[in-house]
């Protein structure tokens, strides 16, 4: 059983609101939900990063029932005796400010 986290943070790519996740034990940081479609609970570039990175093939969606938890602000993945956590952050999708 091993437990990944990570964290999501709110960067600017190409002049937009984008989001990135870091993984918190190795510091990697790479975009999430950038395809254009934001789905809470929902994060295939992490399944991605964790099949790349260590050969994990878990989707991290959120599933009800199954026994993966969100607290407000922290989605829990048991995925095959696997703990996933993504620290998450209120979404911002348009912002109008002065430029």
């Amino acid at each position: 059983m091993a437990e990944h986290e990570f964290k999501v943070i709110e960067v600017k790519r190409d002049g937009y609101i984008a989001w990135d996740a870091i993984e918190v034990s190795t510091k990697k940081q790479f975009p999430v939900n950038a395809d254009g479609y934001y789905e809470a609970g929902t994060f295939p570039e992490i399944s991605e990063h964790l099949k790349k990175e260590y050969g994990l093939s878990h989707e991290i969606k959120y599933i009800d029932g199954s026994g993966d938890e969100f607290d407000g602000r922290t989605w829990s993945f048991k995925r095959e005796g696997d703990v996933i956590k993504v620290h998450d952050i209120p979404r911002t999708l348009l912002r109008i400010g002065a430029a």
